[in-house]
């Protein structure tokens, strides 16, 4: 049983909020850094660790060296007497860290959340040995990221090899390590079938693309939920520098859907940072990624969202085009509410182009796709009422006062159904226009009525 783990003492410390502006909020595409280097051995030379007791010492100096953490975390694991899947999991992680660390500018929050995943892994070996929820290590590397760290605190010239390592804090006793629960699936779909190490190749032909050995993927996989840390955060340039420097480990290996997967979400970053270049050059190395895969619904996502950035750009004729190819995807698929969206999209882009008749058809399409014959959930219910309100404007625009009215109506019986008041209002205004336009002020005096007695 493990007698007792001491969370380190850090001083007081206020945490900054989170959140950083936009702007400016990475660096170009052509500023992307070198390819990142696996398996250097340099942290391997830093002085032997005391484990997390160290830490304590450490807070009291100027700066903690983020290699001798590294060494707190390997004395932790030799304390706890992890086994061989716990340890190469862990250790998988602290290289990702080591690599970063040698960087000229290392990602800070990129370490950062590749600590906190090395801590999670420990501290469910604990869990399983102490049958209760631990999050001691977890808490340990909160509190440590706090303090003042030497990023690039790893050094290989120092002899420190005579350095006594004292007793650590974390102990377990000899009683049998309980097996070690299988390591989870990860999001990004990455198999074992390429997990062989390259440790002595022979030599590759310039053009044979090669599989993505086990370190590589999990510094992959690191990356992106660093990356998707950040964004939560709103961090988007911490994001976008995670993303970049690990697109040169996708180079010459064969893994096209995983690079897909990175360049889609730097350009969905680089569209919410309104720079619409960066996104759309990314949205098209997503999508020759995805058609190499044979990923159809991913390719669908990223046509529409490359549609989208024409749309917002103003460059009508090149959004039309690129809807349109996501639309017969999402056919192909039976993806309909992917279909209703697009069509509608379609349609108010026709309505910027001048040509009602077009967009009422699209919009007539987009009513049609959602299932006729069973209830539709609220949120349906609210993407219809939508629709019709487009379907009306259209026919209003052309005269077609008749057909503007039944769409109105149309779109009042669906915001009902969605229980969306403020849309119920909108849309008794919009009647309301109708009939001053259609020169029948005593029907829009009663819309208004009716107006007044739900606001």
């Amino acid at each position: 049983m493990v007698t007792q783990i001491y969370t380190p003492y850090v001083t007081p410390y206020t945490k900054p909020p989170l959140g950083k502006p936009l702007n400016p909020v990475g660096p170009k595409l052509d500023e992307q850094p070198a390819p990142q280097q696996f398996g250097s051995d340099s942290f391997e030379q830093q002085q032997p660790s005391k484990g997390l007791v160290t830490v304590t010492e450490q807070t009291r100096r100027q700066k903690i060296q983020i290699g001798s953490i590294l060494k707190d975390f390997n004395s932790t694991l030799d304390a706890l007497g992890a086994d061989e899947t716990v340890r190469e999991e862990v250790n998988t992680y602290l290289k990702t860290v080591e690599v970063q660390a040698q960087k000229t500018s290392p990602s800070i929050p990129y370490i950062n959340q590749t600590l906190k995943t090395a801590a999670d892994s420990m501290d469910g070996f604990i869990t399983n040995a102490l049958g209760q929820k631990s999050k001691v290590v977890r808490d340990w590397v909160d509190a440590l990221l706090l303090q003042d760290i030497d990023y690039q605190g790893i050094s290989k010239s120092e002899d420190q090899s005579n350095t006594p390592v004292t007793e650590t804090t974390a102990q377990v006793s000899s009683s049998p390590t309980p097996e070690a629960a299988p390591s989870t699936s990860d999001e990004l779909s990455v198999t074992d079938a390429d997990n062989t190490e390259q440790s002595e190749e022979q030599p590759q032909p310039n053009n044979l693309k090669v599989s993505l050995n086990r370190e590589e993927k999990q510094i992959l996989k690191t990356a992106i939920d660093s990356a998707q840390g950040s964004i939560q955060e709103q961090d988007y340039a911490s994001a976008i520098e995670t993303l970049t420097n690990v697109l040169p480990s996708l180079d010459g290996k064969d893994r096209p859907d995983l690079e897909g997967k990175v360049h889609h979400m730097l350009g969905r970053i680089y569209d919410q940072a309104n720079r619409p270049d960066d996104a759309l050059s990314h949205f098209d190395s997503a999508r020759q990624a995805f058609e190499a895969s044979g990923q159809s619904k991913k390719l669908s996502h990223v046509l529409y969202a490359t549609a989208t950035v024409h749309d917002e750009q103003g460059q009508l004729d090149d959004a039309v085009g690129f809807y349109r190819q996501s639309l017969a995807l999402d056919e192909s698929l039976g993806n309909k509410a992917g279909m209703a969206r697009t069509l509608n999209d379609v349609g108010n882009v026709q309505l910027r182009q001048g040509t009602h008749t077009d967009s009422i058809q699209s919009f007539l399409q987009a009513t049609l796709v959602l299932p006729q014959d069973e209830p539709l959930s609220p949120v349906d219910q609210g993407f219809l009422a939508d629709v019709y309100r487009n379907l009306a404007s259209a026919y209003q625009d052309q005269g077609q006062y008749p057909q503007a009215l039944e769409s109105y109506q149309a779109a009042l019986s669906n915001v009902r159904g969605a229980k969306d008041k403020v849309g119920y209002r909108q849309v008794l205004e919009n009647i309301a226009d109708l009939y001053e336009a259609a020169g029948q002020p005593d029907q829009a005096e009663k819309a208004l009525s009716r107006l007044r007695q739900v606001s």
